[in-house]
């Protein structure tokens, strides 16, 4: 693994960030659905019930609950994507529940943190297809020895080889790195999002 360290485009299977990369991109789907879900409904939940009291608990609830995901996201960032994001600390310090509701609510974190919990359904879902694919055409290549012939079929692409398929699975190996740096590419991506959306203002000591 040393040795890898002055081929950079090698070195990519030996970085823990490659595989905390890989984590983050196929967490982020489902996590993505999740928030997709949340927002949809409590957005229209407080609309809708926004003219009887329980409209204002349903609405408290849901802020609440997208600062709470907000924050985990932030630790998700930290510890997958190594990108110490600051935490909010607008409602430090206050001891009665109003203004602590208040200072919630006009934290631009917290709408930051909405903001980029909307986007991770989207942006998740295509970093998600790109790894999907991109992993399946490179393991499809690798395994080309076990096929007959040596011979490949993609959806509608036939690839023969003479030598029985080794060529096919050291590009195939060769893809594969591909594959790693591009996952690597969108955890770069997601780190970027992650600085200018969730990371909260700095404050004056």
């Amino acid at each position: 693994m040393s040795a890898l360290g002055n081929y950079p485009f090698f070195n990519v299977v030996a970085r823990r960030s490659t595989y905390a990369n890989i984590a983050y991109v196929w967490l982020a789907f489902p996590l993505g659905i999740a928030y997709f879900v949340l927002l949809t409904t409590g957005s229209a939940l407080s609309i809708g019930l926004s003219l009887l009291w329980i409209g204002l608990l349903v609405a408290l609830a849901f802020v609440l609950s997208l600062r709470g995901l907000g924050n985990f996201e932030r630790l998700l960032s930290k510890w997958l994507l190594g990108e110490p994001v600051a935490m909010p600390s607008g409602a430090a310090g206050q001891t009665k529940v109003w203004p602590w509701l208040k200072s919630i609510l006009k934290d631009p974190a917290t709408w930051k943190g909405a903001l980029f919990l909307l986007v991770k359904f989207p942006v998740g879902l295509t970093c998600w297809i790109v790894s999907v694919v991109s992993f399946a055409v490179s393991l499809a290549f690798i395994v080309a020895p076990l096929e007959q012939g040596g011979t490949l079929y993609l959806g509608d692409w036939t690839f023969s080889d003479p030598t029985g398929g080794f060529l096919m699975a050291a590009f195939g190996a060769l893809l594969l790195l591909v594959t790693l740096h591009v996952h690597n590419a969108m955890g770069a991506l997601w780190r970027f999002m992650a600085r200018h959306l969730l990371a909260a203002p700095a404050t004056a000591e």
